[in-house]
């Protein structure tokens, strides 16, 4: 049977049936096809460059864990769930890391991690604002916060946390990304690294004696 792993965000939605929702992502961790499904094909696409971004700079081995994304609810308009699918994703496929229970995520991920503005950021952040508690992380762009200054502030002092961020990297503390890598592979690639080490300098060592017969045997024969 196949490893599995999941890890599901929270991330807020405007709009007539707007609410906070959760993309839920399914790792398979020893699975390396590079398939990226989901049961909705319209947004099969979006998907698919939304992961492209956010394992921009990983390992072949890890870009090609297999992974199955879900949505509580899949009837919502907009890219601004991507930061949510990309942590999940991350989480997912490295495992989860740090103190939080619950994360809601909203922001555009675009090239090399890239997290940009949301629209409507006012009503989003409200609904967030209705939800948030101590054990809660909110995420946003850095973009946003030179709006809605006032909602912000009821953010900050509601218990719970919230940090803004312009690269996906900068959430690095969140999944286990030093554990992306088995021992045995650091370990294989630390003693190959060694090995290659020892070669060079074996060879330096024979090239330094060959070297210094070479000359004491020229000083000899021209004596």
């Amino acid at each position: 049977m196949l490893e599995q792993r999941e890890a599901a965000i929270e991330f807020p939605t405007a709009g007539v049936t707007g609410g906070l929702s959760w993309v839920k992502v399914r790792a398979y961790l020893t699975s390396h096809g590079d398939r990226k499904s989901c049961s909705y094909s319209d947004r099969t696409t979006e998907i698919k460059q939304i992961l492209g971004h956010a394992r921009d700079g990983e390992d072949l081995e890890t870009v090609q864990i297999d992974v199955v994304i879900r949505f509580s609810d899949p009837d919502f308009d907009g890219r601004s769930y991507g930061l949510a699918l990309a942590l999940a994703d991350k989480r997912a496929r490295f495992g989860e890391r740090g103190p939080f229970e619950r994360i809601i995520a909203t922001g555009v991920l675009s090239n090399q991690g890239v997290i940009s503005r949301v629209d409507a950021f006012p009503q989003k952040l409200a609904l967030v604002l209705e939800s948030l508690d101590p054990n809660s992380l909110f995420l946003l762009p850095k973009e946003n916060l030179d709006s809605e200054t006032d909602l912000l502030e009821k953010v900050a002092v509601s218990g719970g946390k919230m940090r803004a961020v312009s690269q996906l990297s900068e959430l690095r503390d969140l999944w286990q990304e030093d554990l992306s890598r088995p021992e045995q592979h650091r370990f294989m690639s630390h003693s190959k690294g060694s090995f290659i080490k020892g070669v060079i300098f074996g060879f330096s060592a024979v090239s330094l004696i060959t070297g210094v017969s070479i000359f004491l045997f020229r000083s000899l024969t021209s004596q």
